[in-house]
């Protein structure tokens, strides 16, 4: 944790940081998605304003994944997508709220692949939602259903 209260430089770090998310390959994205993930619990609070950009990040990535189509690059990205909004969500549960609006629905829908690379993220996803908590409160009528027809697959 940064232990004066202050988190120099802040600014210029995220801007450029989101600027390189947008711009480079899928497959650096991952890495990239995984340093954001770190530096979260080191700014913790801090963070907070730079939320609507990086989930407007997020949600670009979600399309450009498109998480029907299962390949290594896109798996390990949604993986370090999910870490990242797990992160974020230890900071910020109320705003993680109105963010999970639109991901959810994809993020759910990855409850339902049978390939055997897709275990790995049902099993994130699952362990994402519990991490969620309380964040999730006004998603439960998405929920809930998502889990039954899990759990109906098996």
């Amino acid at each position: 944790k940064v232990s004066d209260g202050r988190v120099p430089f802040m600014n210029q770090v995220m801007a450029s940081f989101l600027q390189v998310i947008r711009t480079v390959e899928l497959s650096e994205k991952r890495v990239l998605l995984g340093y954001l993930a770190e530096l979260v619990p080191i700014v913790g609070d801090r963070i907070g304003n730079y939320l609507p950009s990086i989930f407007e990040a997020i949600g670009k990535i979600w399309q450009e994944t498109r998480p029907q189509a299962v390949t290594t690059d896109n798996v390990n990205v949604i993986l370090a997508l999910l870490t990242l909004m797990e992160e974020i969500s230890k900071y910020h549960q109320d705003p993680m709220s109105s963010f999970l609006c639109d991901s959810l629905p994809v993020i759910l829908g990855l409850l339902h692949g049978h390939a055997s690379e897709q275990q790995v993220v049902i099993l994130k996803v699952l362990h994402s939602l519990v991490v969620f908590g309380h964040a999730l409160g006004n998603f439960l009528h998405l929920v809930i259903p998502a889990l039954v027809r899990l759990c109906d697959e098996e």
